[in-house]
Formats: structure tokens, C-alpha cells, sequence
């Protein structure tokens, strides 16, 4: 009687078919997955401008002082220009009547503080209204202004964002609030 050979492994069919179902399956996988990855690059982007305006509205709200952020089209950035705060002395009590103890004002009392926040290269600003002057954004503009003011309110600014891909968003600056809201840029175009 003759034993039965076992044999161990895979034959070459059995490995090429597993080669194809793999081949096939990234095929159909990697496009969705760059879809996703882009999406999410885009996202990304237009919430940490989104906190941006937040932080300058906040700011506003803090110090009971205008921000302004502007839109600078040849740096591709936003810079928010906020007023310095007050000093805060430290004086004994004792001295506080005294006009010979009486601090003297500081040289940078009157500047400006600035942040900025650049665009990633692949996002762009399609168009800039702010307070119902549309201003498509292009290469000769020099900047659009969206202030907030110090009691919480802003002028009425939309911003709509754009990439490569076909992904679009539209940041709405609600006057009344200040606040800052992402909406469908879809929506207002119909609501226009």
C-alpha cells in the first residue's frame, strides 16, 4: 500500500488568484480613499480658519476693542490686527494718589498686535462679501476687512472656499452675534 503524499502550501493558481482579488480590491479602494483623504485635508483647513475668526471674535469680546482680520490676496493669507491691552500697573496703595508714582505711558500703548493664518496652497478664496460689497477676490485686490467690534457684533461677512477637488465651504460672519457659522455655499448662492 502506498501512503498518500502530503503536500504543504499553495499552488500557483491559488496564489495568482489571490493576487488578482488584491489587485481589484485597491483598484477600487485607493481612489475612494484619496477622495477621503482630500475631504479631510480640506476640512481640516476650513475649521482652523473658522477657530481663526472665533479667536479674533473672541478677542474683540475680551478687550471691548475692534479686531480686524483682512484677507491679503498676494500672501494668500489672513492677518487679525488686535489692540494691545491695557497695562496693568502695579502700585502700592499707599502711592496710588500720588502723581509722582503715576506710571507714564508705554511706547507701544498705540500699536497693534498681529496674527496671521496663511491658506494651505491648494485651498483658495473664491469670493470675499463683506457688509454687501462683493468683492470677487483676484490677484489685483488688495485685501478684504471683516471687523469685530468690542459688544460682540461684526460686519456681515461671507467667505466661500475653494480646492481642486470640487470641495467647496462658505463661512457665514453673523452681525448680530459675531459668530462664525460654516453653511453650505450651495444655499446661498439659491439664497442670493
Amino acid at each position: 500500500m502506498k501512503r498518500a503524499e502530503i503536500r504543504y502550501g499553495f499552488t500557483l493558481i491559488e496564489l495568482m488568484t489571490v493576487i488578482v482579488i488584491i489587485a481589484i480590491a485597491s483598484a477600487i479602494i485607493a481612489p475612494a480613499y484619496f477622495r477621503l483623504f482630500s475631504e479631510s485635508s480640506f476640512d481640516g483647513s476650513v475649521s482652523r480658519l473658522e477657530a481663526f475668526l472665533a479667536t479674533a471674535h473672541r478677542q474683540a469680546v475680551a478687550l471691548d476693542e475692534d479686531v480686524q482680520v483682512t484677507y491679503d490676496v498676494s500672501s494668500h493669507s489672513f492677518v487679525m490686527e488686535t489692540p494691545l491691552p491695557p497695562p496693568v500697573y502695579d502700585i502700592p496703595q499707599a502711592l496710588a494718589n500720588d502723581p509722582a508714582a503715576a506710571p507714564t505711558s508705554s511706547p507701544n500703548q498705540n500699536q497693534n498686535q498681529t496674527r496671521g493664518f496663511t491658506m494651505p496652497t491648494d485651498i483658495r478664496v473664491v469670493d470675499m462679501e463683506t457688509t454687501g460689497s462683493s468683492s470677487m477676490v483676484n490677484s489685483s485686490n488688495t485685501g478684504n476687512v471683516i471687523r469685530f467690534h468690542g459688544d460682540g457684533t461684526s460686519s456681515s461677512s461671507i467667505i466661500l472656499l475653494g480646492d481642486d477637488h470640487n470641495h467647496s465651504a462658505a463661512l457665514q460672519i453673523v452681525p448680530a452675534s459675531g459668530s462664525v457659522r460654516r453653511t453650505n455655499p450651495i444655499s446661498l448662492e439659491s439664497a442670493q
